[in-house]
């Protein structure tokens, strides 16, 4: 009798642990229950610009976000495979900073498709850290700050400079990319947006750092473009290349000042921000590579010079290459020939000797 009684005291025990357990597990993932504390929620998951960011395709765990960015990356990939062997020919011999912006262009796509296809194959659980989306999404953002830094220098300077010196400033572009990825993904994983939490999954999708870190990266980089725009109208109008980089630079301008925009509205708590910021982080990563494709490296390869800025700065001490050398010495020694027939024509003893007769 004992015996029995004992068993139900355990089972009503164990009961009521696990109606607690369930009453914990809705708390924590129904939204309704923090929405009065709006430092907790100040987006709702329901807010479409929000949903979005975490809708899947029917029941299955393919986001559409992903879809939608592993499109287009295809189609671009493809394009600059297609026209590689072109691509090698005229950029043999070419400056540092357009091989490097042919590399990155390259590059930055190739990990911006192959983050959607991880991300499709293999989704993001539910009360996971989402720490493989958060990794992927920072590095396809560096690679992509990269290739736009890459291309302002390439339109800022008058004339490109040395190798050496193009070097130099390549690798500082490479160091504030690696420093944006180490910073991104520490603030990602430690100290991560309140208004990117979805309490049905039970984790918190990629807000590149937070509205104040976005409208501070993208507030910078519409400087640059400005910048750029500002060299670029004090040249005549007749200056190759001056239309294509206006455009791009303006086009640019426009994506990062809406970005920086939407960050400091999110900052503010208004959840139109997030509008703003999904809407340029799919723009910002699908149109940066194809832009300086088209108006930076597609203009090189057709004439051999993209525009205006794309060479380097005439070197004051340049020694003559062995082809110089013998082409000066061919039309060298041609000179010498041409002198000593002239000379013989002179110098024949025939006709010395009838210039003698006539005398």
């Amino acid at each position: 009798m004992d015996g029995i009684v004992n068993v139900l005291q355990d089972v009503l025990r164990g009961s009521n642990s696990s109606d607690k357990d369930l009453g914990e597990e809705v708390f924590d993932h129904d939204e309704f229950f923090h929405q009065q504390n709006k430092d907790e929620v100040p987006v709702s998951e329901f807010y479409v610009c929000k949903k979005i960011l975490y809708t899947t395709i029917g029941v299955s765990s393919v986001k559409v976000f992903d879809v939608c960015l592993l499109v287009p990356a295809i189609l671009f990939l493809l394009l600059l495979i297609y026209t590689s062997p072109r691509s090698r020919q005229k950029l043999s011999g070419a400056p540092a900073f357009v091989v490097f912006l042919q590399f990155i262009t390259l590059a930055s796509t190739a990990i911006c498709l192959g983050r959607a296809l991880l991300l499709i194959m293999v989704p993001a659980h539910k009360d996971s850290s989402n720490t493989l989306d958060k990794v992927s999404w920072t590095l396809t953002r560096s690679s992509l700050l990269c290739l736009e830094l890459t291309a302002i220098l390439n339109l800022m300077f008058a004339s490109l400079p040395s190798s050496r010196n193009s070097r130099r400033l390549l690798f500082g572009v490479v160091l504030v990319s690696i420093a944006f990825f180490i910073i991104t993904l520490l603030i990602e994983l430690g100290v991560p947006s309140a208004a990117f939490h979805v309490f049905g999954l039970g984790y918190y999708l990629y807000a590149e750092g937070g509205g104040l870190y976005t409208a501070i990266i993208a507030g910078t980089l519409a400087v640059l473009n400005t910048i750029v725009i500002l060299v670029r109208l004090r040249q005549h109008k007749s200056s190759p290349g001056r239309s294509k980089a206006l455009i791009y630079s303006s086009i640019l301008l426009g994506l990062n000042s809406s970005r920086a925009l939407g960050g400091v509205v999110l900052l503010t708590g208004m959840k139109g921000g997030i509008c703003l910021t999904s809407l340029t982080l799919y723009l910002h990563t699908v149109l940066v590579g194809p832009l300086v494709f088209l108006f930076i490296l597609s203009p090189y390869l057709r004439h051999g010079q993209g525009h205006s800025l794309l060479h380097y700065s005439t070197q004051v001490n340049e020694e003559w290459t062995d082809e110089d050398i013998s082409c000066e010495e061919k039309s060298g020694s041609g000179i010498l020939r041409n002198e000593n027939h002239e000379q013989s024509e002179y110098t024949d003893p025939e006709l010395l000797g009838e210039n003698e007769d006539d005398y």
